[in-house]
């Protein structure tokens, strides 16, 4: 399995807080969001991880990279894009990875600008949505659900509906039958969130969807697609945590107020 961090989103939302740092590398809890991700995929058994950077924050995102210590190899890709006019969008930028390295295998696609504390271990633990894929014997995808709690909210971000008539409880898992991006009418607050897994068949999926549409941004909007093509099954896995979207000033704050008194490193 291979890992794909998309971090090449310029967080115009953000402001002059960004205007001359990533977002990915501000620092929550005491180390950059970035860092955070990585240390949660240290834990499981996968050694390759390609993070995709814009040409703007390179060189940030490389003097970082070498700054760490891990047992994983990051290969750091730039896309090649300098304002938010010729970014590739978050779907492309996937494909960029797979299309530059060649890959052919499982992958594990994550946000780099998301933040997720399990209730646990109160780290990025990513080993229960590893998990729930392998027991799927990977032949379907898994996305991560994290339950915001306000229909508002959620009308903001997706909405889905299962076949089973439940919702799966923090740790289960459960197939998506269909997925809406903001969706003004969401029968309930459990969104997908951009932690996700998909057996190696597709890259076949993302090569169809980058060729036959022009919607290269939201992974939300290839995760509908996926399903209404019906060609690869999608189980939602509902986190056990805090999930944080650090998408406005204020989310970082809130990131920030709570990862105060938890100790990461």
């Amino acid at each position: 399995m291979k890992v794909i961090i998309p971090a090449a989103g310029y967080a115009k939302r953000l402001g002059k807080i960004v205007e001359n740092k990533p977002k990915h590398l501000l620092e929550v809890g005491g180390i950059p969001i970035i860092y955070h991700l990585i240390l949660g995929i240290e834990n499981l058994p996968i050694e390759d991880v390609y993070l995709v950077s814009n040409d703007k924050f390179y060189e940030q995102f490389l003097n970082w990279k070498n700054s760490i210590k891990t047992r994983l190899n990051i290969k750091l890709i730039n896309d090649g894009t300098r304002s938010n006019e010729d970014r590739l969008g978050t779907v492309g930028d996937i494909w960029f990875a797979i299309d530059k390295f060649g890959i052919n295998d499982d992958l594990f696609i994550i946000a780099g600008d998301n933040l997720y504390s399990d209730q646990t271990t109160r780290k990025y633990d990513l080993k229960g949505i590893y998990d729930a894929f392998l027991k799927l014997n990977r032949f379907s995808g898994i996305v991560g659900l994290y339950d915001v709690g306000d229909l508002d909210v959620a009308r903001q971000m997706n909405s889905l509906t299962f076949f089973e008539d439940k919702i799966p409880s923090p740790g289960e898992y459960i197939q998506i039958k269909r997925l809406v991006e903001k969706d003004p009418n969401p029968i309930s607050t459990i969104i997908a969130v951009m932690i996700e897994a998909y057996p190696r068949k597709i890259i076949d999926f993302f090569r169809k969807y980058i060729e036959k549409t022009d919607n290269h941004d939201r992974m939300g909007d290839f995760r509908a697609w996926l399903l209404n093509e019906g060609q690869i099954p999608i189980y939602g896995y509902l986190l056990n945590g805090k999930w944080f979207d650090i998408g406005l000033p204020e989310q970082l704050e809130e990131a920030r107020r709570f990862y105060d008194n938890i100790k990461i490193i």
